[in-house]
């Protein structure tokens, strides 16, 4: 048993011990990161998620801007004062007003470029607030950001959006430039920048709706369910980093590859209509993506775009900009698209592949580029507000994480994290091995202190007043005699006076071995008779009393030791016998005697 109970406290106490000891002596002693929680807002117009951002906070002045969300870039613009072209501007950025502005290195135009969308104008240093959940007086802070003032932009013009906030890396540019460059910088002890994305499926007919959350520094463990799968991200070629350019001119880029600072690998995709299902892997095709929850849709390769639509019945092919072209379908056709990202698989039915027009009519939110030369895949809001996106930030190497949504339930505000339910389950197994543990050591304990049980007795037992029975023990290892004198007869000795006296001494003296031997009874205890003999001599007998003869009945069996036994009382018909002798004399208890 103690061998057991060891065991059992090895087996709790072992991957505690070993958990405690990487605790106090892992190589990263930083505490960990509080996440901050950024709100995200929908616009309807035009499909863009948004963020609240101060710029020059500490002046009498701050101002206040709406940005688009962007993962293609890590680029920030503002709508400047002379620029006509920002149509969906409500707000311009005013250097007069604020008391935190640097001038960039160089006042040449600079340009940046977001796949066919351009901006154009010079770069300045400008402390900046992302506001969190919270109040608008809170918000994390990042001072010296990289900022290029807009004069003239081609980005589409949604209605409330003042400028772009890239979240990218400038691969091929400069990382410093960008928010999770100038905070690594900051902080050097910290290998990666991290946040979680979390975009909400648009409902409503506001103009601006809740767009969801972004999780700064620390994914929320409660927005996904499963382990995140990770896939490396893979620089551009030819990145998008701004470029200075004669003033009035346009970097052109690559015609055939999208201006993205990163792409990652498309493992396989399959889709499903009505006439049909078409599939393609990795194995066969060098599959590449991007992930930009600037863009709305999910745009396809032509070579793709044209087979998955060609088994769909009344389907038709209008431009839907410069750069894309989308396809026309009945409002209840069927079909689902399944994307594999390494071993994370999400599938999107009719209700996110279909939506409907202002005018009535309904159109695939699977586009095509214009280009047929194009080769990547494009995921926009509607892929990424169906999943849960972990993005690391590093100078050299980074990575996206793919995870799925959790149910509302599962990640409702009042619902415990990861950690505390692990924190339980491990608190409740050690609670349960401590228990377990002190029940042994008591029952142990108790079982070593517990005397062998005696066996019952097998000594007879008769019945004295028909109510009661009384059984004499025996213990074969003590001599059977009894310890009292020996009887002289075997005949009743009745006496109940001090002056008792004993039986005619020519009686024959009774044996344990003789047919008389008789178990006697005691009647009536009186301490300290003594009785004188016929022949005069005195001679102190066994405590006075009353002893009469029970027949057949075996011999004694006394425990060593043992008090006397307690009075026994006699039969009823014997009772009144000896109560009729407490009145005789000795005569005639002699008389009775010899007769």
């Amino acid at each position: 048993m103690s061998r057991f109970l060891a065991v059992c406290l090895v087996l709790i106490w072992a991957p505690l011990a070993v958990q405690s000891w990487h605790l106090f002596n892992r190589a990263d002693p930083l505490p960990a990161l509080q996440m901050l929680t950024i709100p995200l807002s929908f616009h309807s117009d035009g499909s863009r998620y948004s963020v609240d951002v101060t710029m020059s906070p500490n002046s009498s002045q701050p101002q206040h801007f709406k940005f688009a969300l962007s993962t293609s870039t890590g680029y920030t613009y503002v709508s400047g004062p002379s620029c006509v072209t920002c149509g969906g501007a409500t707000e311009w950025y005013n250097q007069g007003i604020s008391n935190s502005v640097q001038q960039g290195p160089s006042q040449e135009i600079q340009n940046v470029t977001v796949l066919d969308q351009q901006v154009k104008g010079k770069m300045i240093k400008e402390d900046c607030v992302l506001k969190t959940k919270g109040g608008t007086s809170a918000g994390w802070s990042y001072p010296n950001q990289t900022v290029v003032v807009a004069n003239s932009s081609t980005f589409s013009n949604t209605s409330g959006i003042d400028g772009l906030i890239g979240l990218g890396t400038n691969f091929g540019g400069s990382f410093l430039d960008t928010p999770p460059g100038q905070w690594l910088r900051k902080n050097p002890q910290r290998t990666n920048f991290t946040y979680g994305m979390q975009l909400n499926i648009p409902s409503g007919n506001d103009t601006i709706m809740d767009g969801g959350l972004l999780h700064w520094f620390t994914p929320d463990s409660n927005a996904y369910q499963g382990d995140p799968v990770y896939q490396k991200i893979q620089p551009r070629t030819v990145p998008a980093a701004a470029t200075t350019v004669a003033s009035g001119s346009v970097s052109s880029g690559d015609n055939h590859t999208l201006n993205t600072d990163w792409v990652i690998t498309l493992d396989s995709f399959s889709f499903v209509g009505s006439a049909g299902s078409f599939s393609q892997s990795q194995g066969t095709s060098n599959m590449k993506a991007i992930l930009d929850p600037y863009y709305p849709d999910i745009y396809f390769p032509q070579i793709y775009s044209k087979i998955i639509y060609a088994g769909i019945p009344g389907v038709s092919v209008r431009s839907a900009g410069s750069a894309t072209n989308q396809y026309t379908v009945a409002c209840d056709q069927k079909m689902s698209l399944s994307v594999t990202f390494g071993r994370f698989t999400i599938s999107l039915t009719e209700a996110h592949l279909i939506k409907k027009q202002s005018d009535g009519t309904c159109v695939g939110t699977i586009q095509e580029w214009s280009d047929q030369g194009v080769p990547e895949f494009l995921f926009g809001s509607a892929f990424i507000s169906n999943v849960y996106l972990i993005f690391v930030i590093t100078e050299q190497e980074s990575s996206i994480g793919f995870a799925a949504r959790s149910t509302p339930s599962s990640s409702s505000s009042g619902g415990l994290s990861k950690g505390a339910i692990a924190g339980i389950a491990v608190g409740s197994a050690v609670a349960a091995g401590l228990i377990v543990g002190v029940i042994s050591y008591f029952l142990l304990r108790r079982k070593r202190l517990v005397r062998p049980v005696q066996q019952k007795s097998t000594s007879p037992s008769f019945d004295v007043d028909g109510s009661q029975e009384i059984t004499i023990k025996q213990n074969t290892s003590i001599d059977p005699y009894p310890i009292t004198p020996p009887l002289t007869s075997s005949r009743p000795l009745l006496s109940s006076q001090s002056d008792s006296r004993t039986s005619p001494s020519n009686s024959p003296p009774a044996t344990p071995q003789s047919p008389e031997w008789r178990h006697l009874s005691y009647a009536t205890y009186q301490a300290g008779a003594s009785s004188t003999a016929p022949s005069g001599s005195s001679q102190q007998i066994a405590p006075a009393g009353r002893l009469e003869t029970i027949p057949d009945s075996p011999p004694p069996y006394l425990h060593s030791g043992a008090p006397w036994l307690q009075p026994v009382p006699s039969s009823p018909r014997r009772q009144k016998e000896m109560e009729a002798g407490q009145h005789a004399t000795s005569e005639d208890i002699q008389e009775q005697t010899i007769a």
